[in-house]
């Protein structure tokens, strides 16, 4: 369709802008970004401001409000961000992301059973996709969802693979999931993206959230070690990576509980860091839509 790819074009343009400046000087480009889509075309505003009800109804407005802008500054900065990862150095990456227990983590992959990174839609998602694996002397294999725009879709892959990690496109076969985990490998999944009308809801900020249940049903199965992964940013384009392990341990009887048990204790551990960074967040994502 003309109109993905004027899109696309458009995207060109910005991303080679932003790559032309550097990520060190993404600060005034960002604000620029914002004002527009905050301020001017108030893009997803709505939902922003709804889910920021939901989530936190004790904080005035006046609250949300600050909360909501720091938001479209931080995803504004994160797009550009993105942009440059292509043509930065490996060594450029890594730099950006510090891990105080990369050792831990990168002896737990060592052990051969394969390793589940379990990330959200959260501060630098992507960078903490490419820079913890590289530390851990490996690749990821990340779990990705395309994107309305085909083109788009194409060129964030592409970027994805830039340093080394490979996509499974959502919708493949399950096969290769579980060949990748049976051959000791890296997988990445987002875990915050909407689920299905009728499928499985776990709570998160004391709403019914309905979410996928993929990744407790992989666990389930193949006894795989299961982190969080949330590469938060500390300042500009620094980021600190807060990965924890999620107990499996306890769990209720039937297989279906079980799953939605760990789907649970991950949107836990998600609230947890939401709340302490929650301008890092997507708020634009219609979680609560149903």
């Amino acid at each position: 369709m003309m109109k993905n790819y004027l899109e696309y074009i458009a995207f060109l343009i910005f991303a080679k802008s932003a790559q032309m400046l550097g990520i060190k000087k993404l600060n005034y480009p960002a604000k620029l970004l914002a004002f527009l889509f905050y301020d001017v075309l108030k893009l997803r505003k709505s939902v922003v401001m709804k889910n920021l009800h939901i989530a936190f109804p004790n904080k005035s407005d006046s609250e949300k409000k600050v909360i909501a802008k720091k938001s479209y500054y931080h995803f504004s900065r994160l797009i550009l961000e993105i942009m440059c990862i292509p043509k930065m150095s490996n060594d450029e990456i890594s730099s950006m992301l510090v891990c105080d227990n990369v050792d831990e983590l990168a002896q737990v992959f060592n052990e051969g059973n394969g390793l589940v990174f379990l990330t959200a839609h959260f501060g630098n998602w992507e960078v903490g996709a490419i820079s913890l694996p590289m530390q851990m002397g490996t690749v990821m294999y990340p779990i990705i969802k395309p994107q309305r725009n085909p083109y788009v879709t194409k060129w964030l892959n592409s970027m994805r693979e830039t340093h080394g990690n490979k996509i499974i496109s959502l919708g493949m076969s399950i096969r290769q999931i579980y060949k990748v985990i049976k051959e000791g490998k890296l997988l990445g999944v987002v875990g915050d993206q909407r689920g299905p009308h009728d499928g499985l809801r776990v709570k998160l900020f004391g709403h019914d959230t309905a979410i996928y249940s993929g990744t407790g049903e992989l666990v389930l199965k193949t006894k795989v070690p299961l982190y969080i992964l949330f590469a938060i940013r500390i300042e500009d384009y620094h980021y600190k990576a807060f990965s924890e392990k999620i107990d499996l341990e306890n769990l209720p009887g039937e297989p279906v509980e079980q799953a939605r048990e760990i789907m649970q204790r991950y949107m836990n551990l998600l609230e947890k860091f939401v709340k302490l960074y929650p301008e890092q967040w997507f708020w634009m994502h219609n979680i609560w839509k149903y």
